[in-house]
């Protein structure tokens, strides 16, 4: 197996019913990478596949972190480094991004690569950076 599974618990939950959704699908499109390279016939069809969730991941990435950026302001969060946490995860995922449309490479080993390193920084940027946000978000009572 590429590696584990990104399973979601109440442990990662910012109590905000959006951006929790939001984080649920983060591990969906990880946990979708993993279980394309769990293929044991690699082919171009697989290939394929692997490349558009790594476009989905990337995308997706880029949509979640403004949208959560978007809230901290807007309620005035006092989370001044938290777009720069983001702003490192930003920059990896285009890396990757870069890599996945080069001729030549590895796209089996760039989306373990990308799908490790995502379930790992989300799972620690969920648990520590963004319930920071929480007693903000409780307090303006955001869905």
């Amino acid at each position: 197996m590429a590696g584990k599974r990104f399973v979601w618990n109440d442990s990662y939950s910012v109590k905000v019913p959006s951006l929790d959704e939001q984080h649920k699908k983060f591990f969906a499109i990880t946990n979708q990478i993993l279980d394309l390279l769990d293929y044991p016939k690699k082919n171009s069809e697989l290939k394929n596949s692997l490349i558009l969730a790594v476009v989905e991941l990337g995308r997706y990435a880029m949509h979640h972190l403004s949208y959560e950026e978007g809230c901290i302001l807007k309620y005035n969060c006092d989370c001044k480094d938290h777009p720069l946490s983001h702003d490192y995860y930003r920059e990896k995922v285009k890396g990757y991004l870069k890599k996945a449309r080069t001729e030549g490479t590895d796209i089996y080993a760039l989306a373990e690569e990308l799908a490790v390193f995502s379930r790992e920084w989300l799972s620690n940027h969920i648990t520590q950076k963004d319930k920071e946000y929480v007693p903000c978000m409780e307090k303006n009572n955001v869905k």
